[in-house]
């Protein structure tokens, strides 16, 4: 029996090595994709903020409006004090694209944009997140105490927001508090929100092994390698949902999607959209700005300021703002 306890021990203390190794080997690839991209761009070492590192099992999931006071707060653009006042704001959504990650903020699109229509901007987009987290916001009563009824409300889109909003966990985290979960699911024609914090494993659901699998399995056989269209109707429903939820405290804000950049059947995507009500932007279709030209974006593909100084006046224009 004493034997018999031993080789227990003994393989699962192998097992438990292998699994660290596995997870500082995920985080040491993502220190070095990181450092890549630093390495290509001088830019990105005036913001090192942007690259704050996990630590290999160090990723606990935690409130998600933790994450979004101490990590990316809210920004908001009031840029005409005088004329803002006569005017109904903006709110916008998206991810880092909209809230402008590597950017400064008169760099950004929501700052430039509140710049040409002289309107107060509510920027409500941060980094790793996509149309769940316009949904987490609207649900809440108190974000409508915080942000005045606008006329617009723009969602930034573009299609890594797929996997995102069909992964167990958003790619937002920081270095000391961990890994920050926010997925909804469709029951009874209703999306609701998966709380896994309640899932006694979301531990080792969280580390970077689990996360890069499961973003792995996500892409190869949910998206099948980025044909989103088996997505297309969930992601609509964060957006119909969302609007229902902001049409129970606003009554007359028109919606407008922006989509950023190409992928696979996109204009399927637009097509739906606009048969679910929505106004679309289809960046590339506008011929003024192509995504994958590095002279306007960062080696990540972030948006650099040139490219909202191509883009915002074209959207101020089309929606006559």
């Amino acid at each position: 029996m004493k034997k018999f306890f031993k080789i227990v021990i003994i393989n699962i203390s192998i097992i438990v090595f292998l699994l660290y190794c596995t997870e500082i080997v995920f985080w040491l690839l993502e220190n070095i994709d990181q450092k890549k991209d630093v390495d290509k761009s001088k830019e990105y070492k005036e913001y090192p903020q942007d690259f704050s590192l996990p630590i290999p099992f160090n990723r606990k999931v935690r409130d998600f409006e933790y994450f979004r006071n101490t990590y990316e707060s809210p920004r908001k653009y009031e840029i005409n004090k005088k004329t803002s006042k006569t005017k109904r704001p903006i709110l916008i959504f998206g991810c880092s694209f909209a809230y402008g990650l590597h950017l400064k903020n008169e760099q950004t699109f929501a700052y430039k944009l509140s710049n040409i229509t002289e309107r107060p901007i509510y920027n409500e987009a941060i980094s790793g997140v996509a149309m769940q987290y316009m949904l987490y916001l609207t649900q809440s009563k108190d974000f409508y105490k915080k942000i005045p009824e606008p006329e617009h409300v723009i969602y930034v889109f573009m299609d890594d927001h797929f996997r995102r909003i069909m992964s167990c966990a958003c790619s937002s985290y920081d270095i000391l508090k961990g890994y920050y979960n926010l997925r909804y699911k469709e029951e009874n024609g209703k999306l609701t929100r998966v709380l896994i914090e309640n899932d006694p494993f979301y531990l080792i659901k969280s580390t970077h092994t689990a996360m890069h699998l499961q973003s792995l399995f996500v892409s190869k056989f949910l998206l099948h390698d980025d044909d989103n269209e088996n997505c297309f109707d969930f992601a609509i429903k964060h957006f119909t949902e969302s609007r229902k939820e902001m049409q129970k405290h606003w009554k007359t804000q028109k919606y407008t999607i922006i989509i950023y950049r190409r992928f696979k059947k996109d204009r399927i995507f637009c097509k739906k959209l606009q048969d679910a009500g929505f106004n679309v932007i289809y960046i590339p279709g506008l011929q003024i700005l192509d995504s994958s030209d590095m002279t306007h974006h960062f080696p990540d593909y972030h948006p650099k300021e040139s490219a909202w100084d191509i883009i915002t006046p074209k959207i101020a224009e089309i929606l006559n703002l």
